[in-house]
């Protein structure tokens, strides 16, 4: 069996030092698969290298490195150096898929080196082994892609919603090359991806005169992911008279960074024109604050506080992001727009 460890920042677990999550996948696996990809999530130092001795994967790829659980590392720097981790359990003549653009890829390639009998890359960087070279957005939220691959180029239409997940897109075709195995016909999947519920699942609710949109990245936040979610609200585009709306709930798990952290969103937040800001949590204030007072609408401690006021508030043709970290439970307010028999809990 081949495997590919894949680590990202959701936690599997409370009690990181059992890595059930890990154990489970590894239990469910149906022995006579060929292939099997492990999302390795990391909370302290060396969650991931545990789990990764577990898995002991034959391809290690590190997507991007985040801002997701600093409050247990001392950096970010520190942080980067737990996720490469991630390659400690490498098979011998195991590969190490990277993203060429993080600007911690040498750091990242430092550690990969140790252990990786190669180094796969992707990216925009023109030295990208998987590099891109352009892409647009769908209709739909998706985007068309193209990819160079050593001499080839490949054109594919990707389903989830969002640029971010160009980049995703290119680090799972690096990682089939990795395998050995056909990247172009790999690319030819990626049409019938959709995100997940709370993953960025895109909702259309009609009202009595046309609709509302909402973009539900309720599941997680931190900052990589809020900004990534914030560029694809500013690549929608309302009807006319029509409004783009962030509904933003706390950011969890980032130490004593979280005020700054949160206060640097607002760049973002005007830099994707938002038109009106809804905010819930005591360290979601600190962005709100630092906001144009002409988009403020309003602040609560609760999304179950907030839930009536941005129901009250949208209007046909409106796009909405709603986001949060898990435990302020923003689906609430998904739930509050879409009702009940339309939404799809995560």
């Amino acid at each position: 069996m081949h495997s590919v460890a894949r680590d990202l920042t959701a936690a599997t677990s409370k009690n990181d030092n059992d890595s059930p999550g890990v154990l489970v996948s590894l239990a469910a696996t149906p022995p006579e698969a060929q292939y099997a990809v492990y999302e390795l999530s990391m909370l302290g130092p060396n969650s991931v290298r545990r789990k990764s001795e577990r898995v002991r994967p034959h391809v290690a790829l590190i997507t991007r490195i985040g801002q997701a659980h600093l409050e247990y590392h001392e950096s970010v720097e520190a942080l980067a150096d737990a996720k490469a981790k991630v390659f400690a359990g490498l098979e011998p003549g195991g590969v190490a898929v990277l993203n060429r653009d993080d600007p911690f890829f040498d750091r990242l390639k430092a550690h990969a080196d140790q252990r990786a009998s190669e180094v796969v890359t992707f990216g925009a960087h023109l030295r990208a082994d998987v590099r891109l070279v352009g892409s647009r957005r769908a209709a739909d939220g998706g985007s068309y892609v193209e990819a160079q691959i050593g001499p080839v180029t490949v054109a594919y239409e990707l389903g989830a919603t969002g640029s971010h997940h160009v980049s995703n897109s290119l680090g799972v075709l690096a990682a089939v090359k990795a395998l050995g195995a056909d990247p172009e016909a790999a690319a030819q999947t990626f049409a019938e991806l959709r995100d997940a519920p709370g993953r960025g699942n895109r909702y259309c609710v009609p009202l009595a005169e046309g609709e509302v949109t909402v973009l539900d990245f309720t599941r997680s936040a931190e900052p990589l992911s809020v900004r990534a979610a914030l560029v694809s609200l500013g690549e929608q585009h309302p009807a006319p008279s029509a409004r783009r709306i962030a509904v933003l709930g706390d950011m969890h798990m980032l130490g004593d960074a979280s005020t700054v952290l949160h206060t640097e969103l607002a760049r973002d937040v005007v830099g994707a024109e938002v038109d009106l800001v809804f905010a819930a949590g005591e360290e979601m204030r600190h962005l709100y604050e630092a906001l144009p007072p002409t988009s403020r609408v309003a602040h609560a401690q609760t999304a179950d506080d907030l839930a009536a006021t941005v129901v009250e508030e949208v209007k046909p043709g409106d796009i909405l992001l709603i986001q949060g970290a898990r435990r302020m439970r923003m689906n609430r307010v998904v739930k509050a727009i879409v009702g009940p028999d339309r939404y799809h809990p995560w």
